[in-house]
């Protein structure tokens, strides 16, 4: 089950970064500014960075009977 929900998640973000935002960027830099696509892009990287910096840590935790 552990494996189904990684899988899961992995391949479902995959599809949203990899098919909505390229999208997401041609709209930007023909309704706005090409300089928009880059600023959205940049916003993505530092949520992305958000969300790496608030995942807990488990050095020291047993993870086995989560």
């Amino acid at each position: 089950m552990r494996y189904s929900g990684a899988g899961f998640s992995y391949n479902l973000g995959g599809v949203l970064g990899g098919a909505a935002a390229p999208l997401i960027v041609t709209a930007l830099a023909e309704n706005c500014s090409p300089a928009a696509g880059g600023w959205f892009m940049s916003a993505m990287a530092l949520l992305s960075l958000a969300c790496v910096l608030a995942l807990p840590v488990t050095r020291d935790r047993d993870l086995d009977h989560v």
